[in-house]
């Protein structure tokens, strides 16, 4: 999985953005295994306990196996996790709700 094209700086956050600790770039393109998680958490925090569906749906599972094989591990964890913040009012104590969140 690639990101999109970097947008060169210009003027003062040209000379500002040089360090390598500001380069999340491979090449061409950028490297979502550095954004992605910080990302979903962001999205996370930001609609928390919202229950906003359409943001929730975002974060959704992959629905087929072939599609949930290109998903890291940890980074399902995390969309899960930033699911259930967004849409809080829907977590129940018991093991039905927990089995319902489990990719099939």
């Amino acid at each position: 999985m690639v990101g999109g094209h970097r947008r060169f700086q210009t003027g003062m956050h040209r000379e500002k953005h040089k360090s390598p600790s500001y380069q999340i770039k491979e090449g061409d393109t950028i490297n979502v295994d550095v954004t992605c998680p910080g990302a979903t958490l962001a999205l996370a925090m930001i609609y928390l306990k919202t229950n906003n569906r359409s943001i929730a749906d975002w974060l959704r599972a992959p629905d087929t196996m072939y599609l949930l094989d290109f998903v890291k591990p940890e980074f399902l964890l995390l969309r899960t996790l930033a699911r259930c913040l967004i849409l809080w009012d829907d977590i129940l104590p018991n093991s039905k709700w927990v089995d319902s969140n489990v990719p099939q």
